[in-house]
């Protein structure tokens, strides 16, 4: 409710919990409009009167209420041809498949024209009803084979042998059983064994899908590029990822609002950081790129401009060098941490299990010791005893839960969850670490080729001018590495420089040497200070 009127810039009075929702003061808004299938009632062209609904028909807290889908419309368009685009695109892809749409244009400094797209969940019934989102599914089981069934699946299985499953205890535990299994148990629920969500809507499953997301992205793709031709341009869209294009670039990351306030705030947000780095290293992409074509037409034959380019890849050598060992010691701090989860592992569950039927046992001892007349005092005693040892071993086992806790987690299944996570953390460090070894090689080569091309120049005075030039590129590498990392190690940075002289065939120089008017231990000694603090 509160983003329908955000986005229409409207005021909404919500039936369902009583609050208004006032944002007809807010400003940027240049075009709204409700869309309805043929079967939605008239008068949910009131988009209060839409979403109140909405909001009607759902029975739960969690419920969500809408789908939002926020599209950028192209700047070349005029408002009048961007609302044409958008007003076929919605009809054609949400409206004609049964949703109602609330849509509106945003443009508050003309740079950045885009429209929310708020698509209703549920889907309709021919009388303008609402259809459920998902049925209930029973799990029942058939000679050991457990399967779901709706209701009315059911009633046409039950005949076949197919039971409902109940809660019942037996022994001390507590396990699902067909009625024609469980004579003699007590039956501790009338609510048969059933699905956590049931069974999903067909229609919503579609809707929900990421096929779906891909198709509304291509065809919306596909609308834009059908106006810009009509109106006259030549720019195209592409909804495709640079990998699906054949696009040696990586994309950047979503950053969002949080991550935008934080650095807003002078806080360092993980996501932008990334952004940094991904901007940076396209850019040193397109420029080594840039570099060699313009290299390969006109060799330029002149020693600073070959001192420059040679000292320029040995540089970036050295930067890659530096990033591949600061991956290293990620891979292998995140191998360390699955490995003591997977050790872990194989004892939550059983840890689990002995706790509870300590627990158990213990219940049962002192309901026994309650109902032991206080004449019976040596049974007293040796229940009061055993109790006793059952708390130490109680305590004991909930300590060791608690250290596989801090290990791997509080259950199997979320421990399985933090591995898996933690294992495609570690693939993309992996991914990174090759990409790493290729720009290396790469840059190797790209020097190797560059010295050969210098053979015929003199090589003292190259030399030289490689020499006067170097004070400058570490402080350029610095830079660079301050900014990818927050701080620079100056011992890794002087590893990575031999490294790099060892590639390169050369002689590594025997400290980093910086220009005087750009020192760069106080920097380093500061961003310690901060790290400590």
């Amino acid at each position: 409710m509160a983003a329908a009127a955000y986005i229409s810039c409207s005021f909404i009075y919500n039936d369902y919990d009583g609050l208004p929702h006032d944002y007809s003061r807010k400003r940027g808004l240049k075009y709204e409009r409700v869309f309805l299938p043929a079967h939605a009632p008239p008068a949910w062209k009131d988009r209060a009167v839409l979403w109140n609904v909405v909001e009607a028909a759902e029975k739960t807290r969690d419920s969500r209420l809408a789908r939002e889908i926020i599209v950028a419309l192209p700047m070349e368009l005029t408002l009048s041809q961007n609302v044409r685009l958008l007003e076929e695109y919605v009809q054609a892809q949400f409206v004609s498949d049964g949703m109602c749409a609330d849509v509106c244009i945003h443009d508050g400094d003309s740079h950045n024209p885009h429209a929310h797209i708020l698509l209703t969940i549920r889907p309709l019934n021919q009388n303008g009803s609402w259809q459920a989102k998902t049925e209930k599914e029973y799990l029942c089981v058939k000679d050991g084979i457990e399967q779901g069934f709706t209701a009315a699946e059911y009633r046409s299985v039950q005949k076949d042998g197919w039971e409902k499953q109940y809660l019942y205890r037996v022994g001390g535990l507590r396990r699902y059983l067909p009625p024609s299994q469980a004579a003699g148990y007590e039956r501790l629920s009338k609510h048969p064994k059933s699905t956590p969500r049931g069974r999903q809507n067909p229609i919503s499953r579609r809707w929900n899908s990421p096929e779906q997301l891909t198709v509304w992205r291509k065809t919306w793709a596909e609308a834009i590029n059908k106006h810009l031709e009509l109106a006259g341009f030549d720019v195209r869209v592409d909804h495709r990822s640079f990998k699906d294009q054949e696009i040696d670039r990586q994309p950047t990351i979503h950053e969002g609002v949080f991550a935008i306030r934080m650095e807003r705030k002078g806080r360092r947000s993980d996501r932008c950081e990334l952004n940094r780095r991904i901007f940076k290293d396209n850019s040193a992409l397109a420029y080594w790129a840039e570099t060699v074509v313009l290299l390969t037409k006109a060799v330029v034959l002149l020693i600073p401009v070959i001192a420059n380019v040679l000292e320029t890849i040995r540089v970036r050598l050295l930067v890659l060098l530096y990033d591949w060992k600061y991956n290293k010691v990620r891979i292998d701090e995140q191998r360390d941490e699955i490995a003591k989860m997977k050790k872990a592992l194989p004892y939550i569950q059983p840890t689990i299990d002995t706790l509870a039927q300590k627990q158990n046992e213990k219940a049962a001892l002192e309901k026994e010791l309650q109902h032991t007349p206080g004449l019976f005092k040596k049974r007293r005693k040796a229940i009061e005893t055993q109790l006793f040892g059952l708390t130490e071993e109680i305590s004991e086992w909930m300590t060791e839960h608690d250290r596989l806790s801090q290990l791997a987690g509080s259950s199997v299944a979320f421990a399985q969850q933090r591995i898996k996570t933690a294992e495609e953390r570690l693939g993309q460090l992996e991914a990174l670490s090759k990409q790493l070894d290729d720009a290396i090689d790469e840059a190797v080569e790209t020097f190797k080729a560059k010295e050969k091309e210098a053979a015929s120049l003199d090589q003292e005075k190259l030399r030289n001018e490689r020499l006067r030039l170097r004070p400058e590129k570490y402080a350029e590498a610095y830079d660079v590495i301050e900014k990818q990392h927050w701080i620079c190690d100056m011992d890794c940075l002087q590893a990575s420089q031999k490294n790099a002289a060892a590639l390169l065939g050369e002689e590594a120089d025997a400290q980093i040497v910086f220009p005087k008017q750009k020192s760069r231990q106080p920097t380093l000694i500061k961003h310690r200070e901060d790290i400590e603090r």
